[in-house]
């Protein structure tokens, strides 16, 4: 099979067919509308009623509104964490601030900065006081939104991608460990890796989504899809 006829995500593969058919799926706005008004089995997929969430905040600014917005994605907020958010709130703000709107995730690692500015970010789950109820996949559901270009999303599916023993597997379990902030890091430039060494599978990926759809959000479908399936 041809290398363009595939695409990498992490320590695995997935034929581009097979993907362009998830993100086609995942972006049908109409399919997912005629499926939350019939009810039944199926469940309708997140795009468009998480990416314009009208949550209120600006860009350097995290609403009310933005920390509920991981409900959408099934990562549901107890009263703990919204609390804990609220607390945080300045230090995310500032975090979101330090990173310019147009700021890719690529581009940040080209240009070395990538580490510094999400492990400073992300590190406030870490320190002597972590903030009850909140985790890495709930806060970058929440900060993706903020900064769609440059911020990953995390869940259990993308870790099987991204942190295990084997050798194609760019982050070593141990490295879970460590501390929330460098984690994340660490896994978001082996993503970036991934997208700058595969552009032409990963441009024609983002082709077949809707025009207001960022390449991380097309990339965390193709990821989750792939982690979830049985040989993850």
């Amino acid at each position: 099979m041809a290398e363009q006829d595939t695409v990498r995500v992490g320590a695995f593969t997935v034929g581009m067919a097979e993907a362009e058919g998830w993100v086609r799926r995942y972006f049908d706005e109409s399919r997912n509308r005629e499926v939350a008004a019939t009810g039944g089995r199926t469940r309708p997929y997140a795009y468009p009623v998480y990416d314009r969430f009208a949550a209120g905040g600006a860009e350097s600014e995290l609403s009310d509104g933005d920390l509920l917005a991981p409900s959408l994605l099934n990562a549901s907020l107890g009263i703990r964490a919204v609390y804990n958010l609220q607390t945080l709130r300045p230090r995310l703000e500032k975090g979101l601030a330090a990173i310019p709107p147009t700021l890719t995730l690529t581009d940040a690692a080209a240009r070395g900065t990538l580490a510094s500015l999400l492990t400073d970010l992300f590190g406030v789950l870490d320190g002597p006081d972590p903030a009850v109820g909140l985790g890495l996949t709930t806060l970058s559901k929440i900060l993706h939104r903020k900064r769609p270009l440059m911020i990953p999303l995390y869940d259990r599916r993308v870790k099987r991608c991204y942190c295990g023993d084997s050798g194609d597997h760019p982050v070593e379990p141990v490295s879970r460990s460590a501390p929330d902030g460098p984690f994340y890091a660490a896994v978001a430039a082996g993503i970036a890796r991934d997208l700058a060494e595969q552009p032409v599978q990963w441009r024609y990926l983002a082709s077949v989504a809707p025009a207001d759809v960022s390449l991380l959000r097309v990339f965390d479908v193709v990821a989750w899809e792939r982690g979830g399936t049985r040989d993850a």
